[in-house]
Formats: structure tokens, sequence, C-alpha cells
């Protein structure tokens, strides 16, 4: 009687092992997929993360004389992220403004989320509500560009 208990049990668990390696088999397929189609996205991503959160900025000459330097390469390097992304979802994107709601959204949260992890977690990097604007205004842009983009080498009918 306990022989055939403890057999069920073991039986059980290595279903339930079984079960766990096929998730995690999966988990890790969708992942690699997830990724050969958003390496761009992800690429942009942490290198925005990097220049977001590093503590020493490169010194360059021309930043200097430019006013408001900064807040250019705020916009493009969000331009340049909202054009990724929506490039990367192109398939998805079938035509309709609506489908590039949801990447402006989360981009701009990006940018909110990257100003607050400045203000507020690395303490030689200050946030800034102008830096949150150019952030957005940027993501705006890249989605407009990408439409731009798309009518331009989408063939005709």
């Amino acid at each position: 009687m306990y022989f055939r208990v403890r057999k069920q049990i073991i039986l059980t668990a290595g279903i339930r092992e079984t079960k766990k390696k096929i998730y995690l088999c999966n988990t890790l397929k969708s992942m690699r997929k997830l990724f050969r189609t958003y390496w761009k996205t992800c690429c942009v991503l942490l290198l925005i993360l990097y220049a977001s959160t590093t503590r020493n900025t490169p010194d360059i000459g021309i930043a200097y004389m430019i006013p408001y330097f900064d807040k250019v390469v705020h916009f493009c390097m969000y331009a340049i992220l909202a054009f990724t992304v929506c490039y990367d979802r192109r398939f998805v994107y079938q035509g309709y403004i609506l489908h590039l709601l949801p990447i402006l959204l989360l981009t701009i949260l990006y940018g909110i989320i990257m100003e607050l992890l400045q203000e507020y977690f690395f303490p030689p990097r200050t946030g800034s509500f102008y830096d949150c604007l150019a952030n957005s205004i940027g993501s705006i842009a890249g989605c407009g560009l990408f439409l731009i983009f798309n009518r331009l080498n989408t063939p005709k009918a």
C-alpha cells in the first residue's frame, strides 16, 4: 500500500517536472522569437537606459555652443526609439493610425520613467520636465516619421 502511494507520488511529481520543463522550454523559445523580432528596439532601449543612467556624460565642445543641445539629444533619442518600435511592428500596423497609439504611449511612458529614475536613483543626474517634454515630442515625431516612411515604401495598387 505504501509502495503504491509512494510510486504514484513519484510519477505525479515526474509529470509535474516534465510540465515545468516544457513550460520553461516554450518560454525560452518565445523569448528568443521576441528578441529576434525586436532586437533593434532592445538595442535602442538599452542605449537610452545606459545614456540616461550613466554618471559621466562625455564633454563635447559643440554641445556647449548650441543652446538646448541636451533637449535636441533627448528629442532624437526618443524619435529613433519610436521609429524603431514602429518599424519592428510594421506588419501589425496595417495602415491604421490607432495601432501606433500604444507604441506612442509606451515610448512616452518610458521617457517619463527614465526621467524619474534620473531624479531619484542616480544622484548626479537630474530629471527635468523639459527633458520629459522633449522625449514626448520626439516620440510623436518618430511615429510621424514612420507614417511618412511607410507611406513612401508601400507599393501602390
